[in-house]
């Protein structure tokens, strides 16, 4: 069976897209998580990105939680 990280990481980004614009920002966060696991096995870069969205939103998150 083949691997297909990229396609995998792809569709995670997706996934974390949709998971945005329904503001259930806590899922979209462990979807960019998980594009990162798919995407560190061929493109560091990507997924060193999409870890980075990731903490952008757990950081938006508790800035919510401090008002």
């Amino acid at each position: 069976m083949a691997k297909q990280w990229i396609q995998a990481g792809k569709a995670f980004c997706a996934a974390a897209d949709i998971q945005l614009k329904q503001n259930t920002k806590h899922e979209a966060a462990n979807m960019y998580n998980e594009a990162a696991n798919s995407f560190k096995k061929t493109d560091p870069h990507e997924a060193l990105n999409c870890l980075l969205r990731s903490c952008d939103i757990y950081i938006d998150m508790v800035k919510l939680n401090r008002i």
